[in-house]
């Protein structure tokens, strides 16, 4: 408060001097005018410089809003802008067509690529897995909340109520919402209606060309209750992997305290030390296209039930969330529209 009392207070002593000036154009008020000046631009600098360092600070844990931060401070947030069409139904079709065809000529490719060479697709190991995990449990009330808390507050379209409004009266639903989820769980299976996204087309990067398709990559969004859905199943199925110790050592990505910082940080160690050594350092990079859309369901299957112990109703259940079937694709303008 006192802090708030001196912005107010200073800048109303300034205008007070500064309308004194006016009057006596002496060099006296002058100089008091210009003193004043340079107390109230100071309060005004440390002010902000408080103000984005407790920003910067306060989202130094999670990089998201960091980096989300810093593009704001930056400016760095650029136009949204497609190729050229004559409507938004068209583009939005435009973009269909051509993420789905995408999909169709990569694994032609493949396909023809191992016909060629004589290569039958090949078979996930045969390793038989000595856990089981083949029956998803129930889960309560305080762990829907739990799990709801954890999900990012980003709405769909699709959702009847935005997500930041739904927040405020969850506790009211919370019934609804956990009895939504250990239906899936129990059954093994998801509605149709809970399996379309909205996808929106974002540039892979900003200098690229807006007027070609294949500058753009497609960003899905569930609704509210689909997301709760693949939460549930995630946290279980990290869990039995977590427990049994079935995780892959080498795995940076969607595993607890495992980013692209330890990734960097394991490789940048593993070449110090062959260096160190005497030892020579190749790094070969592999950048694959549409590496989840393209994965073989079959073997997918066949490597979760062999390597991994997944069975029964979990196994059945799992692609539902993993990859969801009747994708919509809807640009922001066509849902305005």
């Amino acid at each position: 408060m006192l802090y708030i009392a001196i912005c107010y207070i200073l800048p109303r002593i300034r205008r007070q001097l500064e309308r004194k000036w006016h009057k006596t154009r002496t060099n006296a008020d002058w100089n008091r005018y210009k003193q004043q000046c340079y107390a109230v631009n100071k309060l005004i600098d440390s002010s902000k410089s408080a103000y984005y360092t407790d920003l910067i600070n306060n989202g130094s844990s999670d990089q998201k809003t960091l980096f989300k931060t810093v593009s704001n401070l930056l400016h760095t947030n650029t136009i949204i802008r497609y190729p050229s069409s004559p409507d938004p139904m068209s583009l939005a079709n435009s973009f269909s067509d051509f993420f789905t065809q995408k999909i169709v000529k990569i694994r032609g490719d493949i396909e023809n690529e191992l016909l060629s060479k004589n290569i039958e697709n090949p078979i996930p190991d045969a390793d038989s897995c000595p856990y089981e995990f083949h029956t998803f449990r129930e889960v309560g009330k305080d762990e829907v909340l739990h799990l709801i808390q954890r999900i990012a507050t980003k709405s769909c379209s699709l959702d009847p109520l935005p997500v930041v409004m739904l927040n405020h009266c969850f506790k009211d639903i919370l019934p609804v919402v956990a009895r939504i989820i250990n239906l899936f769980l129990e059954s093994g299976t998801m509605p149709d209606s809970l399996k379309i996204a909205v996808v929106q087309p974002l540039l892979k990067k900003y200098n690229l060309s807006y007027e070609e398709f294949c500058s753009f990559r497609p960003i899905s969004n569930l609704k509210f209750v689909s997301k709760s859905i693949e939460k549930a199943v995630a946290v279980q199925l990290t869990d039995y992997l977590t427990e049994n110790h079935l995780h892959e050592k080498f795995q940076s990505a969607y595993k607890p305290c495992h980013s692209t910082e330890t990734a960097l940080l394991r490789v940048q160690n593993d070449i110090l030390q062959a260096l160190d050594n005497g030892d020579s350092v190749i790094l070969v990079l592999l950048d694959l296209s549409a590496a989840f859309d393209t994965v073989d369901h079959l073997m997918l299957l066949t490597r979760l039930s062999k390597r991994f112990g997944i069975r029964g109703r979990v196994l059945v259940g799992l692609p539902h969330t993993l990859h969801p079937g009747n994708c919509l694709f809807v640009l922001r303008e066509l849902i305005r529209y």
